[in-house]
């Protein structure tokens, strides 16, 4: 009786899996390192978030999807689907009713449990979690894959990555101004370093005054704000609206931001979805920081 080696013998177990998938096979790693394997191009998608709707049709595949959550309007076309869900929550037996080849979810706004919860239930999803300008492109990239429409996404990556080297070649080596980007008033609530925004004020020549906060968002008080002292605050509020909170800040003229009249609003569509009209929103946040660089005090030896 011969006795093989245990490394010969997963070898050989792996290699059965790899020859039992379908010739056609598609296949591609998600942004935790889950393999995502389709016997064929999806033709039936759900997204469980606002900004995963938009990337899907940037990949050119908007006709594949059949559902997503509130809050999905963009482009028009999307006002259309239906709704599984909310902030609040997801209605899983929704989307096995639907039968989807694929769900892609947020896994920070979604949580992990939904995603595990589909799996179990046998519905292949792809789990995003875009930290990156370089993952917002590669997200686009992977759903073109899985959809079929790798020529679209491809060329509308292209466009995205050109706007974006554009405005990083014009601001990012210019001199840094602070910057305190709040996203609601009561409890005061900012962004950390680990967020895609921060980068974003990164690239503008800009440096969020909670970049040491290892974290995507973090409750903060008057005191560290003030003490940190920023000389441009940007507002982002609940919808595209200047929120009314902004000028509450007038009252605190210790603050350089304050003082300069560098109050600012950017619509949150723009800056806080991680899709590729985050152009628009890098270019007004480039524009209104060189604003405040611009009146800033010249300071000579």
């Amino acid at each position: 009786m011969h006795i093989f080696p245990l490394q010969a013998i997963l070898f050989a177990i792996l290699l059965i899996q790899f020859c039992l998938l379908p010739v056609s096979a598609i296949q591609v790693t998600d942004d935790f390192g889950n393999e995502v394997v389709l016997s064929s191009t999806v033709k039936r998608i759900v997204t469980l978030a606002p900004y995963l709707t938009e990337l899907v049709y940037s990949a050119g595949a908007g006709d594949q999807l059949i559902a997503t959550v509130s809050y999905s309007d963009y482009p028009e076309a999307s006002n259309k689907l239906p709704s599984i869900g909310d902030a609040n929550g997801i209605d899983i037996e929704a989307i096995v009713k639907l039968e989807p080849d694929l769900v892609i979810s947020w896994h920070s706004g979604n949580g992990a449990a939904i995603a595990n919860n589909l799996s179990r239930l046998g519905i292949t999803v792809f789990e995003s979690e875009p930290d990156s300008i370089e993952k917002i492109s590669s997200t686009i990239s992977r759903i073109g894959k899985l959809t079929g429409t790798e020529q679209i996404a491809k060329n509308n990556i292209q466009e995205f990555i050109n706007e974006i080297e554009i405005l990083r070649s014009q601001y990012s080596n210019q001199k840094k101004v602070s910057v305190f980007y709040q996203f609601w008033n009561k409890p005061v609530y900012t962004i950390g370093g680990l967020h895609l925004i921060s980068k974003h004020i990164e690239l503008c020549g800009g440096e969020n005054i909670f970049a040491d906060q290892k974290t995507l968002s973090l409750n903060t008080d008057m005191e560290s704000i003030i003490i940190r002292n920023p000389a441009i605050i940007i507002a982002s509020g609940n919808d595209n609206q200047r929120p009314l909170w902004l000028d509450e800040w007038k009252e605190w003229r210790n603050i350089e931001a304050v003082r300069n009249n560098n109050l600012h609003h950017i619509p949150p569509d723009l800056i806080q979805r991680h899709t590729i009209r985050v152009t628009q929103g890098i270019k007004y946040l480039c524009e209104v920081m060189d604003i405040a660089r611009q009146k800033q005090p010249v300071i000579t030896d």
